[in-house]
C-alpha cells in the first residue's frame, strides 16, 4: 500500500498503472477472503467466528494493513456496503467535531498513531411470525484505543486482526459494530456470550432486521474491513 501510494504521488501515470497491476492480485485475494467472511456457510456458520485462527492467519499473512482508497471502496461495495447520504455525512461530521472538542487523557495503545473517531447510528427491530415487533435505536461516537463497555474483543463475537505487530481490537470501527451487535443480541434475548459460535449469534440475522450507518474519518484498515464483512454475515 505504501509503495503504491508513493507511486501515485511522484511517479508518472504509466508507472502508476504498472504498480497497480502488480498489486492487483493481492488486493483481489484479500477481497475474496472478505467475501467469504461476509457470508454464512451452507450449514449456517460464519467463517471468522467458526474458525477464528484460520481467518486471522489467512488475512494477516497477506501482509497488507491497508488496501488504499480505491481498492477499499471497491472491496466494501463488493460486500454490499454503500455510501452514506450527504445528510448522514453532515450529521456524523458534526458529531465527530463535538467529540474531538472534548479532552481525553488516555494514550493511544498503538505508538505514533492518531486517534480515529467513528460515528454510528442504528435502528433495529425484532422479527417474528407477526412481522416487525419491538425495536432499538441508538447513535454514538467511538474512538480508537478507548474501549467502550461491551466492545472489547473478549466480549464481542467479531474477530479483529493483528497488523504490523499491533492488535486492531481497539479500532473505532470494531468497537462501533461490536456495540450494535451487542444491542441486536440483547434485543433478540441473547446473552451475547462468546462461547464459540452459539445459536443466538448464528441465528441473529433471522431474528433482527434494521439499518446501520457507520461514518469513519479515516480509511478502514484490512482488519476493520474484515469486521464489516463479519457483521454482514451475522446481520445481512
Amino acid at each position: 500500500h505504501r509503495c503504491l501510494q508513493q507511486h501515485r504521488e511522484v511517479a508518472p501515470a504509466p508507472a502508476v498503472v504498472l504498480a497497480e497491476a502488480m498489486f492487483r492480485p493481492i488486493f483481489e485475494e484479500i477481497s475474496r477472503h472478505l467475501r467469504r467472511a461476509s457470508a454464512l456457510a451452507p450449514w449456517g456458520e460464519a467463517w471468522a467466528l467458526a474458525s477464528p485462527s484460520e481467518y486471522r492467519v489467512t488475512l494477516e499473512d497477506a501482509g497488507v494493513p491497508v488496501l488504499g482508497d480505491g481498492a477499499t471502496e471497491a472491496a466494501l461495495r463488493d460486500l454490499g456496503i454503500g455510501d452514506l447520504s450527504s445528510d448522514e455525512e453532515s450529521i456524523s461530521e458534526f458529531a465527530l467535531q463535538r467529540a474531538r472538542a472534548m479532552p481525553w487523557l488516555e494514550a493511544h495503545p498503538i505508538p505514533t498513531r492518531n486517534q480515529t473517531f467513528a460515528h454510528t447510528t442504528w435502528s433495529l427491530s425484532l422479527v417474528d411470525a407477526g412481522g416487525l415487533q419491538s425495536g432499538s435505536a441508538g447513535a454514538q461516537v467511538f474512538r480508537s484505543g478507548f474501549h467502550h463497555r461491551g466492545t472489547s474483543a473478549s466480549e464481542s463475537p467479531l474477530v479483529p486482526l493483528t497488523l504490523e505487530g499491533h492488535t486492531r481490537e481497539g479500532d473505532a470501527e470494531m468497537q462501533a459494530l461490536s456495540a450494535v451487535l451487542a444491542d441486536a443480541l440483547r434485543l433478540a434475548g441473547g446473552t451475547g456470550a462468546r462461547d464459540g459460535l452459539g445459536a443466538e449469534v448464528r441465528d441473529l440475522g433471522a431474528a433482527v432486521a434494521g439499518t446501520v450507518d457507520l461514518f469513519v474519518e479515516q480509511q478502514p484498515c484490512v482488519s476493520c474491513c474484515g469486521v464489516m464483512a463479519q457483521f454482514r454475515a451475522l446481520l445481512p
